[in-house]
């Protein structure tokens, strides 16, 4: 087939036509985003790797040399209980012919039961608070110097640890076992197949998020102080409940990415995917969209080149969408080649 010479006053229109065209496709080739998107400073670090739940580091903690609230006693708690000069009386009867030291269990009623004074209530009291009251009733029936007090084990404040854990199951709070660390330890530790960041922590109706690993940061856990009724949950790797992010547009490899437990910044993310297009790629363009918890749409930020290399500890959250839009030289090079066998005529 011939292709005929074109004359300069017909290229000149067909040109013209091209150019406006690409200019109106290309206007419209940026996703549907919010006109109002707010800069980089506007996105909270307080949102990333999970934003659905609370961190659970805003929760009372364990602080040493500051005193902490005294273990109470509840039911199912066992006692020592020790009457001086009076070994027939207190936890001792009838009397263990191995020579063990026997206990006195707190019945369901709040109450234990002694020789000679019966029934004492003594759930929610501490301990120095029962061996008080202990102590009143013993001293208005006998001359006695003093009663001795002891807590022997735990089973009142039960707390749940499930998931990746070595040792899922219950476990009993008490004087000696009363921070995350405490019970996790407890179930020694998480499993080799444990998502670390993606624990959560169930508190009266309540869910709050347990990236441990993050404890080696700025935000603590180990010393989360739990309460009765806490339940604790870490997912393995192979549930498929792995954060991700999304990257498309003017990037070296587009794709879904994993955020490993340790985390994942901006720059992180767009490392993944190779960067950035050094011909097609708009610095000043990198968008993330973001659900926030409290919202129904998700908000989208503006990013520049110069702002993520000036702030690259920017953490992603799940279901972050990273999009880094076409330049205009891009754009133009895209519809003038599409637009090239127009150029033809019979």
């Amino acid at each position: 087939m011939h292709v005929q010479t074109i004359y300069r006053p017909r290229l000149v229109t067909i040109l013209a036509m091209i150019l406006f065209i690409a200019t109106q496709v290309a206007c419209t080739s940026t996703p549907d985003i919010k006109p109002d998107y707010t800069g980089i400073a506007h996105l909270s670090s307080a949102q990333a790797v999970e934003p659905r739940y609370p961190s659970a580091s805003t929760l009372p903690q364990f602080i040493p040399g500051k005193v902490q609230p005294h273990y109470k006693v509840g039911p199912q708690d066992e006692l020592i209980i020790n009457v001086w000069g009076r070994d027939d009386l207190g936890s001792q009867i009838p009397a263990d012919a191995t020579g063990h030291i026997r206990t006195t269990r707190v019945q369901e009623n709040g109450k234990v039961s002694l020789p000679l004074v019966g029934e004492i209530s003594v759930a929610g009291k501490t301990v120095e608070h029962a061996r008080k009251e202990i102590t009143g009733h013993h001293t208005r029936r006998l001359d006695i110097s003093y009663v001795e007090v002891q807590l022997h084990s735990c089973h009142s404040q039960a707390v749940h640890i499930a998931g990746a854990v070595i040792r899922p199951g219950i476990y009993y709070l008490c004087d000696r076992v009363a921070t995350f660390d405490d019970v996790l330890s407890a179930a020694e530790g998480l499993s080799d197949d444990a998502y670390a960041a993606g624990g959560v922590l169930k508190r009266d109706g309540q869910t709050y998020r347990l990236d441990y690993l993050l404890n080696h940061g700025t935000d603590s856990y180990l010393d989360i102080l739990l309460q009765a009724g806490d339940s604790i949950y870490f997912p393995r790797t192979t549930e498929g409940t792995e954060p991700v992010v999304y990257v498309f547009g003017e990037v070296g490899v587009q794709g879904v990415y994993v955020i490993p437990p340790q985390g994942l910044t901006l720059l992180d993310a767009l490392g993944l995917a190779s960067g950035l297009d050094n011909i097609t790629a708009q610095a000043e363009s990198i968008f993330v969209m973001r659900q926030a918890p409290d919202e129904s749409e998700p908000a989208t930020y503006q990013i520049t080149l110069v702002e993520l290399f000036e702030n690259p500890d920017i953490k992603m959250s799940n279901g972050d969408r990273i999009f880094v839009a076409p330049s205009d030289l891009s754009r133009w090079d895209r519809w003038w080649r599409q637009a090239i066998p127009v150029i033809r005529v019979p």
